[in-house]
């Protein structure tokens, strides 16, 4: 009997122990997975479209969201004609897309969208865009806007660039409320987010992104 007791008292110890090293094996292995990845400054080139960089970063570690350094998830965007075309085709071989959030009655996208039309139609194989209507109305009762309001808008200006219809405010809702349009998302060939802007010129945009687009992006900032 006394022999028995030792026995299951061994057995007994030699478990908790397990319990123990697993527990804190479970332990660390969370440790290393939610410990916070640091972030690195964003290099020259995409602080120009970040206005200065300020704020902007861009993690180590790719995570999905709607913020600066986050992979977009694979958007379903719906066209005027009810077709769906999914972001991740749109990115492919693409080194810079701009994924650019307007309404139909804001002077502000209709003029940067002049500009895109006038830079869509010669732009190299490796840059992308595409112009997402958001269903949003503004809280005044004057600005107001739906589907059909957005379609004929586009079919008067006869823009060549691809031209989606956010329903139900869904993709605006998802990139944390856009407050402001036009909202523009500089995205590279992984759906990573390289900058976030408000109206801005295509040229900063579209062309090389040096250092000397920066002071133009401070004194608009001014205005």
């Amino acid at each position: 009997m006394i022999l028995q007791d030792t026995e299951s008292k061994g057995k007994m110890k030699k478990t908790i122990i397990a319990i123990i090293i697993v527990a804190v094996l479970v332990l660390a292995g969370g440790y290393f997975v939610l410990k916070p990845t640091p972030a690195v400054p964003l290099s020259d080139e995409d602080a120009a479209v970040c206005g200065l960089g300020e704020g902007c970063t861009i993690s180590d570690k790719r995570v999905q969201g709607f913020n600066v350094g986050n992979q977009v998830p694979n958007l379903e965007l719906k066209t005027f004609d009810g077709e769906t075309e999914y972001l991740y085709e749109m990115l492919k071989g693409k080194d810079k897309f701009i994924l650019s959030l307007a309404v139909d009655w804001c002077p502000d996208c209709e003029r940067q969208d002049e500009k895109l039309n006038e830079y869509y139609k010669d732009l190299p194989d490796n840059y992308g865009a595409a112009v997402v209507f958001v269903d949003y109305s503004s809280s005044d009762g004057v600005r107001t806007t739906n589907k059909e309001q957005a379609q004929n808008y586009v079919g008067e200006k006869d823009y060549v660039f691809p031209t989606f219809w956010d329903e139900g405010n869904v993709i605006a809702t998802d990139f944390g409320g856009v407050l402001a349009t036009p909202t523009n998302i500089i995205l590279d060939e992984n759906a990573v987010i390289k900058g976030k802007t408000e109206e801005v010129d295509m040229d900063i945009l579209f062309n090389t992104n040096d250092a000397e687009y920066n002071p133009q992006i401070l004194e608009e900032r001014k205005e």
